[in-house]
């Protein structure tokens, strides 16, 4: 009985121990965390070189100046070209007072080179290049065997640069600045035609039209004409001398000022006054 005991309680606990050991679960390892961190690049920042030389910016134009004729009877003379505060062209020669040129004298420059191997036709050029080149004059290198024609031209170019760009005396046109006025001959009625036409810049830029009387009476301002004209045609002075004026304003060309329908005596009368006027400003 004993034994059967025994036997009892050592297959309850080799059960127990079985269940015991089929009952626990490994425990997983976690992972590592393989997230990356990422860097944020700052943004490439762009610098902007600006120019900082803080150059002194010519006024565009043309610039000229002349120096005083030497002891062997030669003036030296400069013409600039200035376009977007550059310099853009030089033209410098030395001219005796009859306009006879020293780049262009052959004999000169021939007795030059024998000298010192080198002529006005070979270092104008030069120095008109260098100060292209170097927008300055006291940049420019004083030229071999023409020291004191370097110097000549950089003391004129100094004097054109400082006395500022020179008003345009003409355009394609032909026309010069200036105030031009003429008048005609008092008609039957006695009214007198007259202009006055302002030229700027080469361009007609303003003008003056009327008609007078020998007293000064105008026609443009005087009430009773300028009805009685309405009444018969629908315009009248104080209407179309203001509309030839701007007419040739805009055109500049008194040719092609059209004529005016119902002043066709008035618009010829204009058309040839103000071609009598701008003759001279040819």
């Amino acid at each position: 009985m004993k034994k059967v005991i025994a036997l009892a309680l050592a297959l309850g606990l080799s059960f127990s121990a079985l269940t015991g050991c089929g009952g626990k679960k490994e425990e997983a390892s976690q992972p590592a965390d393989t997230t990356q961190t990422k860097t944020e690049q700052p943004a490439e920042t762009t610098k902007n070189e600006g120019n900082n030389a803080g150059e002194a910016v010519l006024a565009d134009g043309t610039y000229k100046a002349e120096g005083e004729y030497d002891e062997r009877g030669w003036k030296p003379v400069v013409t600039l070209e200035v376009k977007d505060g550059k310099i853009v062209a030089a033209d410098y020669d030395e001219v005796t007072e009859d306009g006879a040129s020293k780049q262009a004298d052959e004999e000169y420059n021939n007795n030059m080179r024998a000298k010192v191997n080198i002529g006005p036709a070979d270092f104008f050029p030069q120095l008109e290049a260098a100060l292209v080149e170097k927008q300055d004059v006291d940049a420019v290198d004083t030229i071999t065997g023409a020291t004191s024609g370097s110097n000549h031209f950089k003391e004129i170019v100094k004097k054109a640069l400082a006395a500022g760009p020179v008003a345009a005396d003409t355009t394609a046109g032909g026309l010069k600045d200036g105030t031009y006025t003429a008048e005609g001959e008092y008609d039957e009625r006695g009214w007198k035609p007259t202009i006055s036409i302002e030229v700027k810049d080469g361009k007609i830029v303003a003008v003056d039209y009327d008609e007078v009387t020998e007293d000064g009476a105008s026609k443009e301002a005087d009430e009773a004409y300028n009805n009685n004209m309405k009444a018969k045609v629908n315009i009248g002075p104080a209407d179309y001398f203001p509309q030839l004026e701007a007419a040739l304003v805009e055109k500049q060309d008194a040719d092609a000022v059209d004529t005016i329908t119902g002043a066709t005596h008035g618009s010829e009368n204009f058309r040839a006054l103000a071609k009598k006027a701008l003759e001279a400003a040819k």
